[in-house]
């Protein structure tokens, strides 16, 4: 920064304007306050401003960082393919067994369907079968009532006697 001028040579090229406020006409820029304190703050902080070249180590930096993460994302994308082949490995996997245990257990309640209504079939015809055995009417309850058959007696009939009378 070895460009930058103090004020105080700068203003030596300056003139000055007649009845500007100044104390005659002396060659001086007008006084104005501060005026010296500020341009002595905006000379350092000229001094602190980052240069060309700080701008391209910079820029450089910044394109080697750029670089860098581009990189290591390539890698951590490389990584997620990797992992995510073996997540869907694994998840068709793991569907193969679950479709494997559910067509299992649906075979099992169909067997156990089938047996149950085999089973009420069967006991709904034992039961048929009783309750029409039990109501069946009898033949001779019904046509006619019962009668006694007639009480015979023999009575033996008189034997002669082979015996004198006397």
């Amino acid at each position: 920064m070895s460009n930058v001028l103090s004020f105080n040579a700068a203003a030596k090229g300056f003139k000055t304007v007649s009845g500007g406020g100044g104390a005659g006409n002396s060659g001086e820029p007008p006084h104005n306050g501060g005026m010296e304190a500020r341009v002595t703050a905006l000379e350092e902080a000229v001094k602190n401003l980052p240069t060309k070249a700080d701008l391209d180590e910079l820029r450089h930096s910044a394109k080697a960082d750029a670089s860098s993460l581009r990189t290591d994302f390539e890698k951590l994308r490389a990584d997620m393919a990797k992992t995510t082949g073996e997540l869907r490995t694994d998840m068709a996997k793991g569907f193969g067994e679950l479709r494997a245990d559910m067509h299992k257990n649906s075979v099992d309640i169909q067997r156990w369907m089938i047996a149950t209504v085999i089973g009420l079939f069967l006991g709904f015809g034992g039961l048929f079968l009783a309750m029409s055995n039990a109501l069946k009417p009898s033949t001779s309850s019904v046509t006619q009532p019962t009668q006694q058959a007639p009480i015979i007696i023999n009575v033996p009939s008189a034997v002669p006697s082979s015996t004198p009378q006397k």
